[in-house]
């Protein structure tokens, strides 16, 4: 949901619906940008999202090289997407780019001592023959 507005979602979707073949299937996976334990540098980044009153089925994945190299792999994913988000979260935080960068880092710091984990969903479909 990061990626896309609501009209950029069903957009996209239909594109997705288009390109499958009949009887293929679609698969769809999005995280909440919740983290659990979180830092309080990390509930500082999440709260500039704007973002609350989820409902959802979850699975739940590590992030942080205390989980070896996949929550390894998960701390970078989410450091680049806060990057991306860079210009947006400067502004709403009141931060120039420098502090921002040391926030992301001191949230990865935090996602190991914590040991922290994400929730992500995952949508499956089959489209008509």
């Amino acid at each position: 949901m990061t990626a896309f507005t609501e009209e950029e979602w069903t957009k996209a979707i239909q594109e997705l619906i288009r390109v499958v073949k009949p009887g293929g299937w679609l698969e769809l996976m999005e995280g909440d940008l919740a983290f659990n334990p979180e830092g309080p540098t990390g509930r500082i980044l999440m709260d500039a999202s704007q973002l609350h009153n989820f409902s959802y089925k979850e699975k739940s994945g590590p992030i942080g090289s205390w989980a070896g190299s996949i929550g390894e792999l998960a701390c970078q994913d989410f450091c680049g997407i806060l990057y991306a988000l860079r210009p947006i979260l400067t502004i709403q935080l009141n931060k120039k780019p420098e502090e921002f960068d040391e926030m992301v880092v001191e949230f990865g710091k935090e996602c190991n001592e914590n040991k922290t984990n994400f929730r992500h969903f995952r949508f499956f479909c089959q489209k008509l023959d």
